[in-house]
């Protein structure tokens, strides 16, 4: 199994990026790569239990992801489990995302985003990418 950890460096205290990660008036303004946008979605991270996003790219194709948020420590981190769905609307490899915040001081933050449990390395570079992209759109709501 293969694993991915990125990091950035946010412009907002702990709590502010808590909330960011976890609650869906946040979430929808940045969850998904540069480019898309949620179509649809039950993207309350803010405490256990399941959750669903389908991300649309400019042409409308839609991508399904779910999972099963499984801890929450505010303002500390938020795990859950993460899985792509096929065109059928079936679950296919599952693998685990944690993000971790952390105070960078100066009312900064650190995110730290682990995802473990890819299949191989294809997955995780493919995740990586999309990831940071999404981050990207993340730091944005902070610049």
């Amino acid at each position: 199994m293969h694993e991915l950890t990125l990091e950035r460096i946010l412009n907002a205290p702990p709590e502010t990026i808590f909330a960011y990660v976890t609650e869906a008036k946040h979430l929808l303004n940045w969850w998904g790569p540069e480019g898309m946008h949620v179509a649809d979605n039950a993207l309350d991270m803010s405490r256990p239990g399941a959750y669903f996003a389908v991300i649309a790219n400019a042409e409308g194709k839609r991508f399904k992801v779910s999972g099963v948020v499984t801890e929450i420590d505010p303002p500390r981190s938020v795990s859950f489990t993460w899985a792509w769905h096929d065109e059928t609307d079936t679950r296919g490899h599952e693998s685990s995302v944690r993000i971790a915040i952390a105070d960078a001081g100066g009312g900064r933050s650190r995110l730290t985003l682990t995802q473990s449990g890819l299949p191989d390395e294809e997955a995780a570079e493919n995740h990586k990418s999309g990831w940071n992209s999404t981050l990207n759109k993340l730091e944005g709501q902070f610049a």
